[in-house]
């Protein structure tokens, strides 16, 4: 008997303890009352959507506002000419937050928490951080301990708290930043009188900058205080000292093309250089890096810019590239076609003395082409990465319709379907000119963000939007977009996870600064190459739809040519070859007739596949809607494609087609996609794409143009 009361006492004991756990279990998915205005929930969904109203962008004020408003009558603030808004508002701003300035994003200071706006994986994924690796509870989904729970909760709390902060500053930042382009770079040219404002705040927006210009070099001459004339080096518009956007506004001049680099980039210029002698391109070239482009490098680049015809496509010895398609002479075939190989006009442009040196680590890598951009001295630039292979004159760019009505010419990516999520495109939307009421836009009359900035691909949903390996932009038309470029570049959160390095930031830059006056090209990016003829190498060889497989995006023009493609002229930029021959379809092949040949010879472009686009995924900052993206999202998960499944199991699929435009491959260190034409999808508006097929007497001069740049393997220097 006392045994049994005993036993009861225990189960009784422990039957409350379950109860008075589960109950804190519940507690921790109830509340975010620790930030001020978020009301309470009762489940990680409801988080979720109220969070994401409340940091939706419709809901967006300016931080200072209110403190604004209280010094000055708004309402005859805003009738005050704009000379003296200006001079007013950048004057308080300076006397209020002397220390305002652009800063890189501290991650000791500045918090950008994505899983805000999904609390369960937050809570999840912190759980298991708080458990030891030997617990066997980390590697489950056990549900955490009341400890735990409240641990994880506290620090949701402040991760929301410090994101909205950080959102806040950098929105705030952007928009001060639009209202000194307005007022000083693009409207108003300030009097002597406030010449010393400017430069303040100039000195704010960019605190980089050293105020000297980079130095550039041409045959041995070099200039350290002007900028050269695009069409004689000889002449210069010499800098004084004075406000340096101001004279990069004045004082650039010209077109040309630009080139962002580094040693390491130095074989795929001069192979680049070659390319453009056999196009005999006419534009002057500036090759802009930061001290860290050796001299045997520029050597090597003067040789392929400059040397006889002869010397320079019959060299002396035995190179590799001779052997490759023995039938094409490149000398012969060249004066055939026409081509000069016109000398290139290069010169080098040491940016480094125009960067302080506590900045200079601060740029990622690939913030080098928006620095090129900034300070090469060409008006109107078309900027090319070293591994672009423009198939059109560069010329071509600036006299397209898109460029003639807007100053830009960008080029859409691949429409692959890898999404971005909601908070990136949410936080983008903040830095946009705002309609919003109590917004500087508001007060100084700026147009609000329209379609153009709001409705792309990119900010409906997919995480690629822009391809940057050729941008041609004139510079100053677009200056201000060009300055927004710079805090995109060095907050590395939450921007550096939300784009692709520097490729989506020339239209943001653009949107930022209220200019929409940008234009992409009709199509986006294609797979070029040969067609998929042999079924047996197809991954789908029994579907309707066309097929090309490349490591090349191309891009076509409205009227069926091909511009440029990406990656180089290779088969594979990558050395890659000894682990593609074990994937299908390679593995299939002869590797000594097929494969050899494949990797040594430049890309035969026979064909062009632009796939169907995909359907808009999110709506254009409506109220967030999570059920509407889900839905779309669980289409594609009702038909498994080939890269998504074993392909040492199912190296393809039979009897169906495929129901995406864009499939990835391991071949080439994954940068080998298929493209298709015509897919299987539950919206029959958008499941054709576009099959090109190049005209034969192009596919030969292509041909042509490719051995032209292989020969750039060639080591040669005077």
């Amino acid at each position: 008997m006392r045994y049994s009361i005993r036993r009861g006492f225990l189960v009784a004991l422990v039957a409350l303890a379950m109860v008075c756990m589960m109950v804190m279990y519940l507690r921790y998915d109830y509340a975010m009352g620790a930030v001020r205005g978020i009301p309470q929930h009762t489940r990680f969904e409801e988080s979720d959507s109220l969070l994401s109203k409340h940091v939706h962008v419709s809901n967006y004020k300016y931080g200072d506002y209110d403190r604004l408003a209280a010094k000055f009558n708004m309402e005859q603030f805003k009738q005050l000419p704009q000379e003296e808004r200006c001079v007013k508002f950048f004057r308080d701003l300076l006397e209020n937050d002397p220390d305002w300035e652009l800063r890189p994003f501290d991650k000791n200071v500045d918090l950008f928490e994505r899983r805000i706006l999904d609390k369960q994986r937050y809570f999840r994924e912190s759980i298991r951080d708080l458990r030891d690796d030997n617990d066997d509870r980390k590697k489950l989904d056990v549900p955490g301990s009341t400890y735990e729970n409240a641990t994880v909760e506290r620090n949701f709390q402040q991760a929301i708290k410090k994101t909205m902060e950080t959102e806040q500053k950098m929105a705030d930042f952007i928009a001060t930043t639009r209202i000194y382009q307005k007022c000083f770079v693009e409207e108003w040219v300030p009097p002597s009188t406030e010449t010393e404002l400017y430069d303040k705040m100039t000195n704010k927006v960019l605190p980089f900058l050293t105020n000297t210009l980079p130095e550039f070099t041409f045959n041995n001459s070099t200039i350290t205080n002007g900028f050269p004339l695009a069409d004689n080096f000889d002449v210069y518009h010499e800098y004084k000292g004075s406000n340096l956007v101001e004279f990069i506004k004045t004082k650039s001049n010209g077109k040309g093309i630009v080139l962002s680099a580094s040693s390491k980039h130095g074989r795929d210029i001069v192979k680049l250089i070659r390319l453009l002698r056999a196009l005999d391109n006419t534009l002057p070239i500036q090759i802009i890096h930061r001290d860290d482009f050796s001299k045997r490098n520029r050597e090597f680049v003067e040789f392929a810019a400059t040397a006889d015809k002869k010397e320079l496509l019959e060299p002396p010895g035995t190179y590799s590239w001779k052997k490759v398609w023995p039938e094409i002479d490149l000398l012969a075939n060249g004066t055939a076609y026409g081509i000069n190989y016109t000398p290139q006009n290069v010169t080098f442009v040491n940016i480094k003395p125009a960067i302080k040196s506590e900045f200079r680590t601060k740029f990622p890598g690939f913030a080098n082409k928006l620095l090129a951009l900034f300070f090469t001295s060409f008006k109107e630039v078309v900027l090319l990465d070293a591994d672009a292979i423009p198939l059109v004159r560069p010329n071509h760019f600036f006299l397209s319709q898109e460029y003639r009505e807007t100053g830009t010419y960008f080029f859409k990516d691949r429409t692959l379907r890898d999404t971005n999520e909601y908070i990136e495109t949410n936080f983008f939307a903040k830095l946009f000119p705002s309609a919003n009421e109590k917004t500087l836009e508001d007060i100084f009359g700026i147009s609000s963000a329209t379609y153009v900035s709001l409705g792309n691909t990119y900010m409906a949903g997919y995480r690629h939007y822009q391809e940057a390996g050729v941008v041609a932009i004139d510079k100053v038309a677009h200056l201000s977009g060009v300055m927004m470029m710079f805090p995109l570049s060095l907050w590395k959160e939450p921007v550096g996870s939300a784009v692709w390095g520097e490729k989506e930031m020339y239209w943001l830059g653009l949107s930022m600064a209220g200019d929409e006056n940008y234009r992409f090209n009709y199509y986006p990016a294609a797979s070029v190459g040969q067609l998929t003829t042999a079924k047996q190498y197809s991954y789908y060889p029994d579907a309707e739809s066309n097929e090309v497989c490349s490591t090349h995006p191309g891009h076509i023009d409205k009227y069926g040519n091909v511009l440029w493609m990406n990656s180089g002229f290779s088969f594979c930029k990558k050395n890659s070859q000894s682990r593609d021959k074990q994937h299908f379809p390679l593995s299939e092949m002869n590797q000594m007739e097929v494969l050899g040949p494949l990797y040594a010879e430049p890309l035969v472009v026979t064909h062009a596949i632009i796939p169907p686009t995909e359907p808009e995924l999110r709506g254009i900052h409506n109220s967030y809607d999570k059920s509407r993206q889900m839905k779309k999202m669980d289409g594609w998960k009702l038909q498994k494609e080939i890269d998504e499944v074993d392909r040492s199991k199912q190296p393809f699929f039979k009897d169906r087609n495929p129901s995406k435009g864009w499939m990835k491959n391991p071949i080439c260190s994954g940068y080998y996609y298929c493209a298709y034409d015509k897919i299987t999808t539950f919206d029959k508006t958008t499941d054709n794409g576009v099959l090109v097929k190049i005209d034969n007497t192009l596919v030969e001069y292509y041909r042509y143009l490719g051995k032209a740049w292989l020969s750039g393997s060639s080591r040669l220097r005077n």
